[in-house]
């Protein structure tokens, strides 16, 4: 359909590509509207990403940016094209955009980079639009643009700094589409010289210039594409796709033409290929496996059928069937029944074109990648994401024979579709959180981090992925991987905080299920004794604690070897442990109490020290039971000579009564729970609640 031309319909309702001949007036009158509604697409694209993802702007680095970011550091824009180094991939384009925005801001900005992710998710929607405002000749394209932008699938994509790959590499290939259909049409929609006083040869005289800068800058767009992602190469098939159809549509074949047409985009795709294939990479981690290629299939074909997929748990959990089982059934069913509605709204072709080019945009990955590392990349279906989205809200432009069905239709298939996208937009405020309380984690480490540029640290218990308690979807990972295990933290801290402090991470066990989304821990776990060696080697240990306010890291203390006082004096227990200091603070019904002993002697047996608080009448109201160190600091494996210094904190209850309390530190045996006999300073001996730390009254 040519924009501003004469839309005619073949019998089975398929719109034809004709010349644009129509009067001079109605020509500009279309020409205004099609400006007019393109730019209030985009104005609505920008305003619903900006609604949707627009917190981004100051979300921490999460996932693979500390990797992926800081690469072209130190390397030329050269360097960049012709090797990956340590990388196993080939995408130098977002490189260098990274590399220039860090040249100019002198830092890595939350807002720039993610921001840059955003621009390209605009462009893709409105892209998309205008592609189909010419292929189908009219302007419900802009329901797939609203589709593409809340499409779920994408939230991996759109959220992310590095993930740009997948939003650049997009928008370039649905510029060269939508390029290549203006270059493929230009003489049927140019505005040319007005008809009743042109001659035959002014007529029939294509306007070149406009021809090959539209040519030439689609060739840019897939060079782009290419260079960007090596999912690029499709599209070549995309191409040569387009073409088909417009020859199908002309009923006119010239092959020669065609084939000229298409060889720059080949000669494009075999130099990316040739390129990639001399360029030095590093060797991919994931093996592949035939065994992946069913679980792909699946869980492409889920993105594919979204809207649907999308119930299957809820009805499973209320119907009492098995919603993975009965996955491939409602792929069958769902894809048969939206051809039957193509078939009869007289729009078989739509239906076709679009899964045939989500077939062909996810072939590679179907190929290629195994199934481990795809169930954790949502971000994959981002590229088939435009034409999914085609295929489910150009439904609403189905054509019956008789109008009230039509109109009907449409009203209950934008009803639908308008809950789909809540839905989505609900999946995606979900994912919007998770992303900000792993902005409040990776900015606390970050801060913690900075704070001790050129010392070894330990954390305890960060978090490395969060994921929803019920996903939504039968298969496939979608939660966030905000600091992933194989990334250290000290590459996190470089990235937000300039300086890449030495930091060691354990786990040590977590309470992995008592947040509001589950996790698992950065860094492996450890054992008692392979804590007392690494606490030996850091400066301090800090814990981090999810709350329903969001991340707390807490400076819980540090070992010191041979930096005991041998002099030092204070409450004793047994001969091995001399109380040094002590102090006791509040915060709200938060306890923290601040210990620091000294080693004199070696450690007797396996014990622990106890705090007690107790009311009035001597009841026990709160107890803090544990080894040193948020428990991972055995005394048995401490050394004569030690300097220990422990920060417990015990939540006083929120039910507790107001009166007297006191706190009382003690030692005891971890099992039998014998206590340790201790004396004061002057000789004393202390009771079983050992040493009176505080008096307090509450509240």
């Amino acid at each position: 359909m040519a924009i501003g031309g004469e839309q005619r319909q073949t019998p089975h309702g398929e719109p034809l590509v004709v010349s644009s001949r129509s009067p001079a007036p109605l020509h500009l009158a279309t020409g205004l509207l099609d400006r007019a509604v393109a730019f209030g697409v985009l104005l609505l694209c920008t305003l619903l990403t900006l609604a949707v993802y627009g917190q981004s702007l100051r979300f921490a680095f999460t996932f693979d940016d500390p990797l992926d970011l800081p690469r072209a550091e130190g390397r030329s824009i050269w360097s960049l094209f012709s090797s990956s180094e340590s990388y196993a991939y080939y995408r130098p384009i977002p490189f260098v955009l990274w590399k220039i925005a860090h040249a100019i801001q002198g830092r890595y900005s939350e807002a720039t980079l993610h921001g840059l992710t955003l621009v390209c998710h605009i462009l893709a929607a409105w892209f998309l639009y205008l592609l189909l405002r010419r292929l189908t000749g009219n302007y419900w394209g802009a329901v797939p643009a609203i589709l593409f932008v809340t499409y779920p699938f994408s939230y991996q994509a759109a959220f992310g700094a590095h993930t740009l790959f997948h939003p650049l590499m997009t928008a370039a290939l649905l510029l060269s589409l939508l390029l290549y259909y203006d270059a493929r049409t230009w003489p049927a929609n140019a505005a040319t010289v007005n008809e009743a006083t042109a001659n035959e040869a002014t007529r029939s005289r294509p306007a070149l210039g406009g021809y090959w800068l539209r040519y030439g800058f689609s060739l840019l767009a897939t060079l782009i594409g290419l260079w960007t992602h090596e999912s690029g190469v499709i599209i070549l098939p995309l191409i040569v796709g387009l073409e088909l159809l417009l020859t199908v549509r002309n009923a006119r074949a010239e092959p020669s033409r065609s084939l000229l047409r298409v060889a720059p985009y080949a000669a494009a795709a075999a130099l990316f290929l040739l390129v990639w294939t001399i360029v030095p990479k590093f060797d991919r981690p994931e093996g592949w496996s035939p065994a992946s290629l069913l679980p792909n299939a699946r869980y492409f074909l889920q993105g594919t059928i979204w809207p649907v997929a999308a119930q299957l748990k809820r009805l499973g959990e209320r119907f009492g069937f098995d919603p993975v089982g009965a996955l491939w059934p409602a792929i069958v069913v769902t894809l048969l029944v939206v051809l039957a509605l193509y078939i009869v709204g007289r729009r078989p072709r739509t239906a076709l074109v679009a899964l045939g080019a989500v077939a062909i945009i996810l072939f590679p990955a179907w190929a290629i990648l195994n199934w481990v590392y795809v169930e954790d990349a949502p971000r994959l279906l981002y590229p088939a994401a435009p034409a999914i989205a085609a295929l489910w809200g150009l439904l609403p432009s189905l054509r019956f024979r008789q109008a009230a069905v039509t109109w009907g239709w449409r009203a209950f298939s934008l009803l639908i579709l308008l809950l789909v996208t809540v839905q989505s937009l609900n999946f995606i405020a979900v994912r919007r959180d998770m992303w900000a309380e792993g902005t409040v984690l990776v900015h606390a480490v970050a801060d913690v981090g900075a704070a001790h540029p050129d010392r070894p640290i330990l954390f305890l218990n960060v978090p490395a992925w969060f994921a929803p308690k019920f996903p939504e979807y039968p298969v496939g990972h979608v939660g966030l991987t905000a600091l992933p295990g194989y990334v250290g933290l000290g590459r996190s801290v470089y990235i937000q905080r300039g300086v890449q402090p030495p930091i060691e991470s354990r786990g040590y066990y977590p309470d992995v299920n008592g947040w509001k989304y589950d996790f698992n821990t950065h860094g492996g776990p450890a054992t008692l004794d392979e804590f007392a060696v690494l606490v030996r080697r850091v400066d301090t240990v800090y814990l981090v604690e999810m709350l329903p306010t969001g991340a707390r890291i807490r400076d819980v203390g540090s070992l010191v070897p041979n930096g005991a006082d041998r002099q030092a004096s204070g409450p004793r227990f047994g001969d091995a442990l001399t109380l040094t200091a002590a102090q006791v603070a509040f915060a709200g019904n938060d306890l923290t109490v601040d210990l620091t002993w000294a080693v004199l002697a070696p450690v007797p047996g396996d014990i622990l020290p106890v705090l007690r608080v107790r009311d009035s009448n001597g009841q026990v109201v709160a107890e803090w039971r544990k080894y040193p160190l948020a428990d991972i600091a055995a005394p048995r494996l401490w050394q004569v000579g030690d300097r220990v210094r422990d920060r417990p904190r015990l939540t006083l209850p929120a039910t507790l009564a107001a009166g007297n309390y006191t706190i009382g530190l003690s030692w005891e045996e971890k099992t039998t729970k014998t206590p340790l006999q201790g004396v004061t300073s002057d000789g004393t001996t202390l009771g079983p609640d050992g040493v009176q730390l505080s008096e307090f009254s509450w509240p």
